[in-house]
Formats: C-alpha cells, sequence, structure tokens
C-alpha cells in the first residue's frame, strides 16, 4: 500500500490514504486473512507522526500503535515544507494502546516530541508503553547491523531491544494468535508411523502392504515420487495439498480408508499407546 508523500503532499492527503488503507484491510479481511479487530499500524520518524495522527483523528484508526522516534509537535511540519497535526493535542481517550521507542540523544527529532506525546497519552488514560534509549541517533531502525548501512552509531544492543518489546506489548494487548488441532506428543509422534495419510510416501512404499493399497487408489503416485525424490520425505496429505488435480479429495479419502485398515498389523499397536498430551510420559516399565 502506498500513501502520498514529500512536501508536495499536504498532510490531509497522507491521513487519508493511511485512513483508507485500514478501511480497505478491514473489508477484505478475509481475503488478507487478518482479524479486523486486531490492526497495528507501525511508524517512525515522520511515518510515526502518520500513524500516531490516525490513532488521534483518523476517520478509521487502528487497534494498537508502535511509534519509533516519532513527530509529533506541529512546529516541526515547517521544516519540511508543511502543516502537520500537533498530535499531542488531538489526543482523546479514543487512542489506541501505543508503544512508543526513541533515544535521547535524537538531533534530528528531539525526544520531547515523544515525551509530549507521552504525556498527552497519561492525561487521557491511553494505555501505553515507552522506552527511551540512552544512546542513538535518529533513524536507528533495528539498531543492528544489517539496517545501520555501515554506520557503527547505528548500532545498539540495547535499542535493538525495542522490536521483541514492541512484539510482546502486541500480545499483551491483542492476545496470542488462535491455535487449533491436536497438542504435539509421543502419540502424534508415533501416529506418523502408522499407515495413514500423514505416513511419509518413503514409508509407506518402502512396505508392500500399502504399496497395494496405493496402486489401488493412487497408481500416480510412484511417478510422481520419481520425478520428485524430495516428495519422498512428504505425506499423502502434504502431496494432495500441493496437487489436488492428481489427488482428488475423494481419492486421498478412500485411500486413508484402505490405509487404516492395515494398521492392525502394526507391533506394537499405537492404539494402545498411552495418551501423553498432557505432557506426561508413558510408562513403560514391565509389569510382572
Amino acid at each position: 500500500m502506498r500513501y502520498r508523500v514529500g512536501a508536495e503532499a499536504p498532510f490531509e492527503h497522507s491521513l487519508a490514504d493511511g485512513s483508507a488503507a485500514l478501511a480497505w484491510i478491514r473489508e477484505h479481511a478475509g481475503a488478507v486473512d487478518v482479524d479486523p479487530s486486531k490492526l497495528a499500524v507501525v511508524g517512525f520518524s515522520a511515518g510515526g507522526h502518520l500513524a500516531a495522527s490516525l490513532g488521534a483523528v483518523g476517520e478509521h484508526r487502528p487497534d494498537a500503535l508502535v511509534l519509533g522516534y516519532p513527530v509529533t509537535l506541529e512546529q516541526f511540519g515547517p521544516l519540511v515544507g508543511k502543516d502537520i497535526l500537533d498530535v499531542g493535542s488531538a489526543v482523546t481517550e479514543a487512542m489506541p494502546p501505543t508503544f512508543l521507542f526513541g533515544t535521547s540523544g535524537d538531533s534530528l527529532v528531539p525526544v520531547r516530541n515523544s515525551l509530549d506525546l507521552l504525556a498527552a497519552l497519561a492525561a487521557h488514560d491511553v494505555p501505553f508503553e515507552s522506552h527511551i534509549y540512552l544512546l542513538g541517533p535518529h533513524g536507528i531502525s533495528l539498531a543492528k547491523p544489517l539496517t545501520a548501512g555501515t554506520a557503527a552509531a547505528m548500532v545498539n544492543a540495547s535499542v535493538a531491544n525495542w522490536l521483541p518489546e514492541s512484539v510482546r506489548f502486541l500480545h499483551d494487548v491483542f492476545g496470542d494468535f488462535t491455535v487449533e488441532g491436536e497438542v504435539e506428543s509421543y502419540r502424534t509422534l508415533m501416529e506418523r508411523r502408522r499407515f495413514g495419510l500423514d505416513a511419509s510416501t518413503k514409508r509407506l512404499l518402502a512396505d508392500p502392504r500399502a504399496v497395494e493399497v496405493l496402486e489401488r487408489h493412487v497408481p500416480q503416485l510412484v511417478g510422481f515420487v520419481g520425478a520428485h525424490p524430495v516428495a519422498e520425505e512428504l505425506s499423502i496429505r502434504d502431496v494432495a495439498a500441493l496437487r489436488p488435480e492428481e489427488f482428488p479429495e475423494s481419492t486421498t479419502e478412500a485411500l486413508g480408508e484402505d490405509l487404516e485398515r492395515l494398521n492392525h498389523q502394526l507391533e506394537p499397536a499405537v492404539s494402545q499407546l498411552p495418551d501423553t498430551s498432557d505432557g506426561g510420559r508413558p510408562d513403560l516399565r514391565p509389569t510382572r
């Protein structure tokens, strides 16, 4: 996504573009696989001003902010040839939770920009977290060599902590990601050694009993593995997901049912293994 920026683009245009971007994401949340109620906007320097302005006065506002050494004071607008919002004076209780970091040594965007915004957040009971580091010039980014442009001053291990700290902050605000399915355990490990759609093709092709079933349902599998040796490590389910036109769902379901019928021949029977999904270990001591 792009927004109008630069001396020739009035602040109001940038704000409108940012707001329209948020509206588009929420409208197409399903297509882009996001939760429309958990959108964070991240911005640095002048981009931090736009991000903070979206949170303060945007028609469509983010649900959280991550700001790096942001411009917030309107008096800095003329330096870049435009009139800008004084963010601190525009803050209300509707401002989203905010994570802000900067450095006390920033000479381009002095730290009072950050302090003014933080005071406004506190005055309006807006949840926030801030880290003002001692050292580091403006534009320090990730504070690591890969973003330093060979400048040693742009590398600082303390400042580099802002990234994992901001991620933790967003987890605190939004909660963790929703997960589904069964927890990995000793039982699920052993399940993958059974005949079935989750067994590797290599394991199935090594057993004549499984090969007979495969040839009945998916005779093309041998040729597929021959043409793509790396597929030996994949399960039938994985292969079918990669090539649904060659391995339709109805075929793989029937294959899975027939492979399941072979499992009674496995010793020891996996179905008799204890369920250790709660983290416990099976009791393997011999019985007397």
